[in-house]
């Protein structure tokens, strides 16, 4: 077994990227998308930690093997008795792995994006162990305002093996607060804001593109309790919604329009399929993408649309007009409920094309916006990576 632990970290290893800022300080962060994007703002604003980035792969590998035979859900993963035995054998392996890694690395502390992953949960309890701390940059604290305890209730684990948490907004720390989870105290959870966001503070000057970031509302819906027969009629009201996108650049030919999807193809696939399904696949202006980053494409842009999205505050963020799809009367509670005036909402191309006439009369509100922003991303000052950094090196100095 040891041969096996031996290759494994070699392979490790070998797959870390190092982002050097020339510290006495490492941080092992478990890699993932949009997490990545945090960590690479934390090191551009900061220059008091080393981040050395692992594959995400390498602990899901390693906990498959151990755990593939059983069915569970991450959310009984510390009440589950039939899952003892596996991690038992799940920790001792990892316990010989990290002893060679952090040999290796000399580490200081590790970062991961939430606290509820299985293959997680005997990782943080070796660190802690260890006398190493163990810190959550907590990727999933933006939703709709009356939605934050639905949110932290469908998904949580019951349980917190960590060091520090650090929250996007008191909303969400309020929530996890007040769900009695097991090791989350009022003075372990801290509100920094979102580092990924810092950028924006210096965006630039307004582009001229339009950008649609496509929404899937089955991902949507997931943690909102409503009647089967709302759900039915917003996932319709979905794909009309994109229709309406493709349409918009059909009767707009002097401006570019982009639909960016996530990453996964099952997104892709299904605005393709919107748009083969009525022969508006090959417009010359309109470019159905699953690439490239938020930032890039904000900055491209004066008009940009989405769905309680992240996206929506970026672009508020850059100044830019935001849109989206007028969902209220489904019950369908969006971000911008007691907000209206911050958002154009459109129901048809013809909303769009109204809007974009009326875009020379667009004035930003930077006190009504700012205020709107601190609901899901605290103070929105572009210090949200400072914070968080000096948080994690409290943590480290303190061994918390």
């Amino acid at each position: 077994m040891f041969k096996a632990y031996s290759l494994i970290s070699k392979v490790a290893i070998f797959s870390i990227k190092k982002i050097n800022n020339d510290s006495s300080l490492n941080i092992l962060c478990i890699g993932r998308a949009i997490f990545d994007e945090e960590i690479e703002e934390l090191s551009n604003n900061s220059s008091k930690l080393n981040y050395l980035v692992i594959p995400k792969i390498i602990f899901i590998s390693i906990f498959q093997f151990h755990f593939h035979r059983k069915i569970f859900d991450h959310t009984n993963y510390h009440n589950d008795k039939n899952l003892d035995f596996e991690k038992i054998e799940y920790k001792k392996f990892l316990d010989n792995f990290l002893t060679i890694l952090f040999k290796e690395l000399n580490i200081d502390a590790m970062m991961s994006a939430n606290y509820v992953y299985s293959w997680q949960q005997e990782l943080a309890s070796i660190c802690l162990e260890r006398k190493i701390p163990f810190v959550i940059l907590h990727k999933e604290g933006m939703t709709s305002p009356s939605q934050y305890k639905n949110l932290v209730d469908t998904y949580t684990n019951g349980k917190f093996i960590g060091s520090r948490m650090l929250v996007y907004n008191d909303n969400i720390k309020n929530a996890l607060i007040d769900a009695n989870i097991k090791g989350i105290t009022k003075t372990n959870i801290v509100t920094v804001g979102v580092p990924r966001f810092d950028k924006y503070s210096s965006i630039g000057s307004i582009g001229s593109s339009v950008v649609f970031f496509s929404f899937y509302m089955e991902d949507k819906l997931r943690h909102i309790s409503l009647p089967e027969t709302t759900k039915s009629e917003l996932l319709q009201k979905s794909i009309n919604f994109h229709l309406e996108i493709m349409k918009f650049a059909k009767q707009s030919q002097h401006l570019n329009v982009t639909i960016k999807t996530k990453g996964g193809k099952r997104y892709l696939d299904y605005v393709l399929n919107i748009a083969k399904s009525n022969r508006l696949e090959n417009l010359h202006n309109l470019k159905i993408i699953n690439t490239g980053t938020p930032y890039e494409l904000i900055q491209d842009a004066f008009l940009v649309g989405g769905l309680n999205s992240s996206v929506l505050l970026e672009a508020i963020l850059a100044k830019r007009q935001v849109f989206m799809p007028k969902f209220k009367n489904s019950l369908f509670e969006d971000y911008f409920i007691n907000n209206e005036d911050l958002v154009n909402y459109v129901n048809s191309y013809e909303d769009l094309i109204k809007c974009i006439n009326e875009f020379s009369t667009y004035e930003y509100l930077e006190e009504r916006n700012d205020l709107f922003l601190k609901e899901f991303i605290s103070t929105p000052d572009g210090m949200s990576s400072i914070r968080a950094e000096n948080e994690i090196i409290s943590v480290i100095k303190n061994k918390l």
